[in-house]
């Protein structure tokens, strides 16, 4: 029976998962980047079980738009009600701090590519990435041409391909980034809301689609919008945002 089959063939799988990180963690020791414990278990790669799952998840109520946490009743934030937004909302998967921030920085900055497929699972978990319409496309965030250069990979690009593959959406590389500007996470936020002012273009595929700008954080929102600004000026008929933290 294909039912008693796809079991053994579950538990197989599950005994040589549970040999192999045995094997590792006797002869490879690894420690969680959160919380120094030697793991056991490295399903999350970098981080170890219970860390990952103690990664916050933002809760209501927040700005209908940008996600930002609030203290009283759902609406819009101050920033939103004051900026024009080009995307309809955001919608981040957790908040950027602990195990969350880890993986982020073993992808971003240790150039530790494995590290998307952890973080891509994460965000379809907490986003309803799973049931977004599927006439949807996921187009990334590019980088620097720079840090992309030195890491040797485009780390939103690595999550946005392990998405298509889970949740079966297209992906789009349409936008490219025509000016080099300064990291975010180096400038003040006064910078931040200025820095990426006509850093993107999207090119005539953008002409009616919809799309799910991903990016990795939400600071002030300054490159969710611009991204989809230039995908709004190309012929984007719908722009949401979808990333993996925001800063509260």
């Amino acid at each position: 029976m294909p039912g008693a089959e796809n079991r053994r063939n579950n538990m197989k799988s599950s005994i040589l998962k549970e040999v192999k990180d045995g094997f590792f963690g006797i002869f490879f020791p690894q420690q969680c980047r959160t919380c120094l414990r030697y793991m056991k278990d490295f399903k999350y790669e970098y981080v170890c079980r219970n860390c990952f799952e103690s990664m916050r998840k933002l809760e209501a109520p927040m700005c209908t738009v940008c996600g930002k946490p609030l203290s009283s009743e759902a609406g819009e934030c101050r920033e939103c009600r004051e900026r024009k937004n080009y995307f309809e909302y955001c919608r981040p998967a957790g908040v950027y701090e602990g195990a969350l921030k880890d993986i982020i920085y073993a992808l971003k900055f240790d150039y530790r590519e494995r590290a998307a497929k952890v973080l891509a699972e994460y965000i379809c978990e907490k986003t309803a990435l799973n049931h977004l319409p599927n006439d949807y496309v996921i187009v990334p965030v590019p980088a620097n041409r720079s840090a992309v250069k030195k890491r040797g990979f485009c780390h939103i690009k690595a999550a946005a391909k392990h998405i298509s593959a889970r949740t079966g959406h297209r992906t789009m590389d349409i936008i490219t980034k025509v000016k080099e500007t300064e990291a975010q996470n180096k400038l003040e936020r006064k910078k931040r809301l200025t820095n990426l002012k006509g850093a993107f273009k999207a090119d005539e595929r953008a002409a009616g689609i919809k799309a799910a700008v991903l990016d990795d954080v939400f600071t002030t929102g300054s490159t969710i919008n611009e991204a989809a600004k230039a995908l709004k000026k190309a012929g984007a008929v719908s722009v949401i945002g979808v990333v993996a933290a925001r800063s509260i």
